[in-house]
């Protein structure tokens, strides 16, 4: 049931005023998080890209994109692959990174869930969920729900990439067509 909830917000996410915010604070919810972030960065490049976010702080997250996303200790994760950040790093190390300082404590962020996605001819996509300090860290059951949702969010990203790319076209062709209708 929340599995299939979730399924459905992310197909109906490249379509909201604000991109994937249902199934980003739905998925919040249901993992009991306290923040849950997608970013969509563009391929080849040392910029950020696209921050859509439920929960954290704005605060940290300003300081993410304003550089410290290049400290992410979830680097060049395999597609596909759901990583917890205590797996990577122990969280007691972790808490004196400037990253966790100035990032993550603000937000109350503490361990994460991190998986990446890889589009074809598309942006990079992340996707991150933050529990509290004092919760319980992410096992194997959050894993398997987040793993299940990935190729959905492939797929979604994929229809979000199309749609954006045709409405520039459609834009663009109206635009071409009012100029050669245009009185000489």
């Amino acid at each position: 049931e929340r599995f299939s909830e979730l399924v459905g917000l992310l197909y109906e996410g490249p379509l909201e005023a604000s991109p994937w915010s249902g199934f980003l604070s739905r998925l919040k919810t249901v993992m009991d998080a306290v923040a849950t972030t997608l970013v969509l960065r563009p391929r080849e490049t040392d910029r950020v890209g696209l921050i859509l976010t439920q929960g954290g702080s704005s605060e940290g997250i300003s300081r993410y994109r304003d550089g410290l996303f290049m400290a992410d200790p979830f680097v060049a994760l395999p597609p596909g692959e759901v990583v917890a950040l205590h797996e990577i790093v122990p969280l007691e190390e972790f808490e004196h990174t400037e990253l966790y300082k100035l990032c993550m404590a603000p937000g109350g962020l503490w361990d994460s869930l991190g998986a990446d996605v890889s589009i074809e001819g598309g942006p990079e996509a992340r996707l991150r969920i933050a529990r509290s300090r004092g919760a319980r860290t992410f096992g194997k059951a959050e894993k398997r729900l987040c793993a299940a949702l990935l190729p959905h969010l492939e797929r979604a990203i994929r229809i979000h990439v199309r749609l954006h790319r045709d409405r520039k076209s459609t834009r663009l062709n109206s635009s071409h067509s009012s100029v050669s209708r245009m009185p000489s």
